[in-house]
C-alpha cells in the first residue's frame, strides 16, 4: 500500500541476510546490486518488490546450476526457469539462490560444494531439505518467500522443520521448464 518502499524493503532484507548468513549458511549467491537496481524501479504486479529467493537447482539466467555438487558438470543457465520468470513479471525480487543438499536428494542440507546450512530457529539442528536453504532464508526473514521444488517432502520437510508453512501445488500446475533434474 506504498507505506514501505521496495528499496527499503530490499535493504532490511539484506541487512538481515548479512547478519545472519555466517550461522546459518542459506544462501549460496546474493544478488544485492541487482536486487537495489530493480527495487528502484520496481515491476508493477501482485508480488511488486518482494524479495525472494530461489532454490539453486532452479535456472537463473547468467548464473550455474550445481545441485550443490562438485561432481556434477555445472548447468549454465541462458534463461530463467518458467516458473521464476513468471514470479520476477509478478514483481517479485530475487534476492538470493537458496543452499540444497548434493543433487537435492535429501531430508538435510549439505553438500560439499556449499556446506551446511542450519536452521535458523536451532542451528545445532538442520533446516531440512531439499528446499532447506530456502525455507532457512524466509525462516530467519531474510526474504519474504522462497521458491522451492518437491517431489518427496523437499518443500513440507524444511518448512515443517523451520516453523513454516510451504506449499506444494499440484504436479501440473507449475511448468517444470528450467528445473534441474529435468523430469519428463
Amino acid at each position: 500500500d506504498g507505506r514501505v518502499s521496495a528499496s527499503d524493503l530490499v535493504e532490511r532484507h539484506l541487512e538481515r541476510l548479512a547478519a545472519v548468513q555466517p550461522t546459518i549458511n542459506a544462501a549460496v549467491e546474493v544478488f544485492a546490486d541487482r536486487a537495489r537496481a530493480e527495487a528502484a524501479q520496481p515491476r508493477p504486479g501482485a508480488l511488486s518488490g518482494l524479495p525472494i529467493s530461489i532454490k539453486e537447482t532452479f535456472a537463473l539466467s547468467g548464473c550455474r546450476i550445481t545441485a550443490g555438487s562438485r561432481v556434477m558438470a555445472p548447468v549454465d543457465c541462458q534463461e530463467d526457469a518458467v516458473a521464476v520468470r513468471r514470479l520476477r513479471d509478478a514483481g517479485a525480487i530475487v534476492l538470493a539462490r537458496g543452499n540444497v543438499p548434493e543433487f537435492a536428494m535429501a531430508a538435510e542440507t549439505e553438500n560439499p560444494r556449499f556446506g551446511r546450512s542450519a536452521n535458523p530457529l536451532a542451528p545445532a539442528h538442520t533446516c531440512g531439505g531439499s528446499s532447506g536453504g530456502d525455507a532457512a532464508l524466509v525462516a530467519a526473514g531474510c526474504v519474504a518467500a522462497g521458491l522451492g521444488s518437491d517431489i518427496l517432502g523437499s518443500i513440507r520437510i524444511p518448512a515443517a522443520f523451520c516453523g513454516l508453512v510451504g506449499f506444494k501445488p499440484a504436479s501440473q500446475a507449475v511448468p517444470k521448464a528450467g528445473m534441474w533434474p529435468e523430469i519428463p
